[in-house]
C-alpha cells in the first residue's frame, strides 16, 4: 500500500494527537527529520501512516512508504504548512557533500 490521496491537515493534527496520547504504532524513532509542531518533536512517518488510516482502513506501516527529505509522506507535511525538519545534530546532508576548505 502507498499512501492515499485525500489525507487533510485535519488527519495530520488527529495523528499528532493520536502520538501525544501515547497510541501504539509500528514506527520507531525517525532517523534524520522531526516534525516539530508546537515546541514537540514527531516522527513524520508515524504521523503521516496515522493520519492515513480514515482513507487506508488501517494505520499504514513502516514498509509501506518512503521517508526523507525529498518524500511523498514529507511533502504532504510541508503542504500544510507543518515543519519537517533536521533533528537536532545532523548535519544538513548537502553540507556533508562539500569539501572542507582549509586556511593557507
Amino acid at each position: 500500500m502507498t499512501i492515499p490521496q485525500g489525507i487533510t491537515r485535519d488527519d495530520v493534527l488527529g495523528a499528532i494527537r493520536r502520538l501525544d496520547a501515547g497510541v501504539e504504532h509500528g514506527f520507531g524513532p525517525s532517523l534524520k527529520y522531526d516534525l516539530v509542531f508546537e515546541g514537540r518533536r514527531y516522527p513524520p512517518k508515524a504521523v503521516v501512516g496515522l493520519a492515513a488510516e480514515r482513507l487506508a482502513g488501517r494505520v499504514l506501516e513502516p514498509g509501506d512508504f518512503s521517508g526523507g527529505q525529498d518524500s511523498k509522506s514529507t511533502r504532504i507535511l510541508r503542504d500544510f504548512g507543518f515543519v519537517v525538519e533536521l533533528k537536532p545534530g545532523e548535519a544538513d546532508p548537502v553540507d556533508a557533500e562539500l569539501p572542507e576548505m582549509s586556511n593557507y
